[in-house]
């Protein structure tokens, strides 16, 4: 190097004051860009998190010709809360309902009943403060029939009338007469789908969807019921008081045990078969086979629940890992646990008795596996080997 020649720089310092400088460039920007976005940022919060303020909900009320009714009944039912009623007016001289603002947070169905009979249901949305208007039209009476499942009139059952769903208001009422025939004279034209409940003693509740299109008339054929009963028994045989069950598949029911460990279902159709949960906070029991209503008490003895410390095995001895291993007895059902990698698992909740166990590996192969529970209290290390 000549003596008045530069020294270069190493090239490890090149390298830091060529990447140096862009990175601060960079991290300058972002902050610049940060701070520019951060007002518009916290409008746009505010913007999204405002909704609009609780109104009162006013319903116009509207003949065919365009006159205001004037006196119609409105009763206001939460659409989150169907059943409940919110609030009770009727139409004054201009045709409004109002829901007071008080009361108004949300949706809400609307039940109308003008001066001459006419029933109608409308949904009436929350937070809007433009009125609703609805028009009524007249009635088309509907008539139909109850009767039992080999066409035999039911009469005397009690008949519900909804709108869009099972679970919302009922429109109207009535019962069947002694041909098992029945008529809504006052619902409005306006409804093309109807929901129509029939219940009687001794019959299953039936339900029906009819179309106004249908040229068939609705006819709710009722199934005959019989009480599905059991016992509830602790170990001394003792009743248990107070333990609430619940028909879980082939129909709906619950109900609660009385003081003699009695508790009995009803509504449940005759034909299908039927299968009752019970759930005490403590004690387990063997489940209950599935049944059909009718026939002889089922006693049910609940137990202390024992447990099972065990190792899963395939047919060659070799331990089964990762397998789910559970049985479907107890209030808690199903109880499921997993083996390790030596195929050891513990499961409780279980009653004194055989038992069997289903199993489902990782893979999606299934199995069984059966063991005896003791009753004096848990098992501990036992091998069981898994069957198809």
């Amino acid at each position: 190097m000549s003596p008045g020649a530069r020294r270069p720089k190493p090239r490890s310092s090149q390298a830091f004051h060529r990447s140096r400088t862009p990175r601060w460039r960079l991290l300058l920007l972002l902050v610049a860009v940060a701070s520019a976005l951060l007002p518009l940022s916290r409008c746009l919060g505010e913007r999204g998190e405002r909704r609009p303020p609780v109104v009162p909900l006013v319903l116009i009320l509207r003949s065919p010709e365009g006159r205001v009714l004037e006196g119609a009944r409105v009763r206001f039912y939460p659409k989150s809360s169907p059943r409940r009623l919110a609030h009770e007016t009727r139409t004054d001289a201009s045709g409004k309902a109002v829901l007071p603002v008080e009361k108004a947070d949300g949706d809400f169905y609307a039940l109308i009943r003008a001066p001459d009979g006419t029933i109608a249901q409308s949904l009436v949305y929350g937070r809007d403060p433009a009125p609703m208007n609805l028009t009524l039209l007249p009635p088309s009476p509907l008539r139909g029939s109850v009767t039992d499942r080999e066409g035999r009139p039911l009469p005397g059952a009690l008949v519900h009338l909804r709108s869009g769903g099972f679970e919302l208001p009922v429109l109207d009422t009535t019962l069947s007469r002694r041909d098992g025939s029945f008529v809504f004279s006052h619902v409005s034209a306006l409804y093309e789908v109807l929901n129509l409940t029939a219940r009687k003693d001794g019959f299953a509740e039936e339900r029906l969807v009819w179309y106004r299109r249908n040229d068939d008339p609705p006819r709710l054929a009722l199934a005959k019921q019989r009480l599905l009963r059991f016992r509830l028994l602790d170990e001394d045989g003792h009743p248990i008081e107070g333990i609430e069950g619940l028909v879980t598949a082939g129909g709906k029911g619950k109900a609660r045990s009385d003081a003699r460990g009695r508790i009995s279902f009803a509504g449940l159709p005759l034909t299908k078969t039927c299968f009752v949960r019970f759930f005490h906070p403590t004690l387990t029991y063997r489940a209950p086979p599935g049944r059909k209503p009718g026939g002889k008490t089922r006693r049910v003895v609940f137990h202390r629940p024992r447990t099972l410390r065990a190792r899963l095995l395939d047919a060659g001895g070799r331990p089964l890992r990762g397998y789910k291993v559970f049985h479907r007895h107890g209030p808690r059902a199903p109880v499921v646990t997993k083996t390790d990698r030596r195929g050891r698992f513990t499961l409780g909740d279980l009653p004194p008795g055989p038992i069997e166990l289903r199993c489902l590996g990782p893979s999606g192969a299934t199995g069984r596996a059966l063991v005896r529970i003791p009753k004096d209290g848990d098992l501990n290390g036992v091998d069981l080997t898994m069957e198809p």
